[in-house]
């Protein structure tokens, strides 16, 4: 006999394939003991084919027969349960797909340290919204800017005039501390743009400042009050605005808050920069 330390178990192929294909069958065991008919009715499938069923779960110790009928075994169970987690986030991944790939494209902020795997596992729990549902609406950013007290962006698509005026406006009613990180050409397109709004944040006591980096990611972000962080993904050819998903769970905050602050160290600020106006309050 080996000792246990070297003994080894070999990998169930056949198993995993028989969970993932009669995962149904698996879930209505899982509700409760079954008779063979009742299986059958339930599943809607020929008495051959529940019988094969059954059999191969027998076999594979996954169910044991008792007088109320056919009933999981703990190890059944726990099968189960495993095959229903993996439907379910094999679900919530294709659900993120969009954004999923935008992150594969990430450089090594998000590709590395199991950066993406913390963003899965937070937001696959939460509503996405996609052009086209709805509820989706460009609309949402800016009610959630009201109110708002320290805002942090990561992006770099320009926003439609008329959103991005309102959410001048609405920063400045606030006083709020805002610090954004675009790429050079968005920057100088949005002080060109709107350059007596820009002054009025500073006149009406807002903090805003501008950070430079043209290696931002391909997705896009925003933290409000360190305490929600919404994502964004856009159409690589358009940049038009296709997903969104926002988060308050802690973990999620922190790793925006990571993110972010990765992207800040590596940015210039738009005061040393000599081809952009020396614009922006970098006192905090």
């Amino acid at each position: 006999m080996l000792p246990l330390a070297t003994v080894r178990m070999e990998r169930d192929d056949d198993l995993l394939e028989l969970a993932v294909t009669r995962k149904d069958a698996l879930a209505a065991l899982s509700e409760g003991s079954r008779r063979r008919r009742a299986l059958q009715e339930e599943l809607d499938v020929s008495k051959t084919t529940c019988h094969r069923i059954l059999r191969s779960f027998d076999e594979r110790g996954l169910i044991r027969r008792t007088e109320a009928g056919y009933e999981l075994t703990l190890f059944g169970r726990i099968v189960a349960e495993q095959t229903a987690t993996f439907e379910e986030r094999v679900a919530r991944a294709a659900r993120m797909r969009r954004l999923l790939e935008l992150f594969d494209a990430s450089d090594e902020t998000v590709a590395n340290g199991g950066g993406e795997t913390v963003a899965f596992d937070v937001f696959a729990d939460v509503e996405w919204t996609v052009a086209g549902d709805q509820s989706f609406s460009i609309d949402r950013g800016i009610e959630r800017v009201e109110g708002v007290d320290v805002l942090r962006v990561l992006d770099w698509t320009p926003v439609p005039d008329l959103y991005h005026e309102k959410i001048l406006r609405t920063l400045a009613d606030n006083a709020a501390r805002v610090e954004s990180i675009y790429p050079k050409s968005e920057v100088k397109d949005r002080l060109e743009r709107f350059p007596e709004l820009h002054d009025e944040l500073l006149e009406r006591g807002a903090r805003p400042r501008y950070w430079v980096y043209d290696d931002v990611p391909a997705w896009g972000m925003s933290i409000y009050d360190d305490a929600l962080v919404e994502l964004r993904a856009y159409d690589r050819q358009s940049g038009a605005y296709v997903l969104d998903a926002t988060a308050d769970d802690p973990d999620a905050v922190d790793w925006a808050l990571d993110v972010f602050a990765e992207y800040r160290a590596r940015s210039v600020a738009l005061t040393e920069i000599d081809e952009l106006p020396d614009w922006g309050d970098y006192s905090w």
